[in-house]
């Protein structure tokens, strides 16, 4: 499940979102709904910070006795020593394992007796952990997660076996295609920097890591004053500010660990090729990706232009790209477009599957010709604003899910912005120009700066070494 960077724009299936797009639109016009002015329906966020640095946000959501809890730490893969590639992740898992209060196997009863569930998830950048239970659970559910942040306690044999499931995961992960092209994408990407290896790790380091080293990545990194909560659902600023005080307020602020600078100036103009090849691909994809700048460098108004051309460049409906390949060429059967928005860098991908008997060649030069268009004709400003209002219906949706307005608020909060700035997002879409959209083409989006992917389909997958595919999560490790 990759929820490692979130997207302005919610995937949703194409029909749905333009006719939501269209009712939100009249609601705009009548004065219910307006981009610049738009909050969440749950109500805004309040935030504070504890003595220790830890940071605390609330969204009240009433409609339901429920309540999502998250705990961001901002620390993923890219924080994992050199040498030890997948420490991050190997400690998400272990953080289930218990402590000197609540030994093995309490974390899960506890949730299950207070009606919820619980997860969580490793990225490049940060670390988090959720559960969703009835209110009444909440006290509880604070003190469990202040005290495992607070040290772990298990025997040694659990860390162990529980390698051993973090390398089958990795295993999993190269038994699918995709996934090992996003793999080898990322190296030539961001090559000698902390994003080149994949948030499992590499094999060979992963297998080496120890007990030791997922206690030392704890007390380096999950302080106070390097970790973010989350709260959204049937609760009170107040209530939860002195819950967290009795709880999270124990904590050391410990000292925030400087990571090394991500030089990505390399990485911004990548050229070339990667390909894999298997007999569980069904038709050749050719996927394009550029290097933006990460959420640190990148202004929230530059950020929502970004999003809105993804949108744009995807749309069954107004995309030049869609038209292009799709319609008039009929070289292509599908078009997808992402940007995985990072803190040090983001990565903008178009990807665009061929249609049968197409070859592999035609297709990226095809891809690459509609770009070199794209660029030169621009994006007009009706299909701008279409963008807008789907952006508008999506975000207004969204809200009505706890979690997922949870989930928004935390990553990027984590991402270090403010909760002014999360709010902000209607103003900052409504201030996208059409000149902005086409000023990323023409910079960000290079005709030279781009790496392609090519995934090809394989006789068997035997002559390629892919085996059935089980689990993956290319962009973000769950536990």
């Amino acid at each position: 499940m990759p929820l490692e960077n979130r997207s302005l724009l919610t995937p949703r299936s194409q029909g749905f979102a333009e006719w939501a797009a269209l009712l939100f639109a009249l609601l705009a016009i009548l004065g219910l709904f307006s981009l610049a002015g738009l909050a969440f329906a749950a109500g805004k966020a309040t935030s504070f910070t504890l003595s220790n640095g830890l940071q605390i946000v609330v969204i009240p959501d009433h409609r339901l006795p429920i309540v999502t809890h998250m705990v961001y730490v901002r620390a993923g893969s890219a924080d994992d020593p050199p040498g030890k590639s997948g420490l991050a992740h190997y400690l998400e898992h272990l953080m289930f394992k218990g402590t000197a209060n609540y030994p093995t196997g309490q974390y899960d009863l506890i949730v299950t007796h207070a009606g919820g569930t619980n997860n969580a998830f490793t990225s490049t950048d940060k670390t988090y952990y959720y559960e969703q239970i009835l209110k009444e659970g909440l006290p509880q559910i604070m003190a469990l997660d202040a005290d495992r942040l607070a040290g772990l306690a298990f025997a040694p044999s659990e860390a162990e076996s529980e390698l051993k499931v973090v390398e089958e995961e990795r295993r999993a992960y190269d038994n699918d295609p995709e996934s090992v092209l996003a793999q080898n994408i990322g190296r030539r990407l961001y090559d000698a920097t902390p994003y080149a290896h994949p948030v499992l790790g590499e094999p060979a380091e992963l297998a080496r890591l120890t007990m030791s080293d997922a206690m030392a990545f704890h007390r380096a990194h999950y302080g106070a004053s390097m970790t973010a909560v989350v709260v959204s659902g049937d609760v009170e600023p107040d209530d939860v500010r002195k819950i967290a005080n009795d709880t999270y307020g124990r904590l050391p602020a410990g000292e925030p660990v400087a990571r090394p600078a991500l030089d990505m100036r390399t990485a911004a103009c990548v050229s070339g090729h990667v390909g894999v090849r298997s007999g569980r691909v069904a038709r050749t994809r050719i996927s394009l990706h550029y290097v933006t700048p990460g959420s640190l460098d990148m202004a929230a108004p530059d950020a929502a232009a970004v999003e809105l051309l993804a949108d744009i460049l995807q749309s069954e409906v107004i995309s030049p790209l869609w038209a292009d390949l799709v319609t008039q060429q009929r070289l292509a059967n599908d078009i997808e477009v992402s940007h995985d928005l990072r803190m040090a860098a983001g990565e903008f991908t178009v990807t665009v599957e061929a249609a049968e008997t197409v070859a592999p060649d035609r297709l990226e030069r095809a891809a690459r010709e509609a770009m070199i268009s794209l660029r030169r004709n621009g994006i007009d400003a009706e299909s701008l604003a279409i963008a807008k209002r789907r952006w508008l219906a999506s975000t207004v949706l969204a809200s009505d899910d706890q979690l997922a307005v949870a989930t928004d608020y935390g990553e990027q909060i984590a991402a270090g912005r403010s909760v002014e700035e999360v709010e902000g997002e209607g103003a900052a879409v409504a201030g996208v120009t059409v000149a902005d959209i086409n000023a990323i083409l023409k910079t960000t989006l290079s005709n030279r700066c781009y790496l392609t992917g090519v995934l090809m389909p394989a006789p068997d997958a035997a002559a390629t070494g892919v085996q059935p595919k089980q689990s993956a999560h290319p962009a973000a490790a769950v536990h």
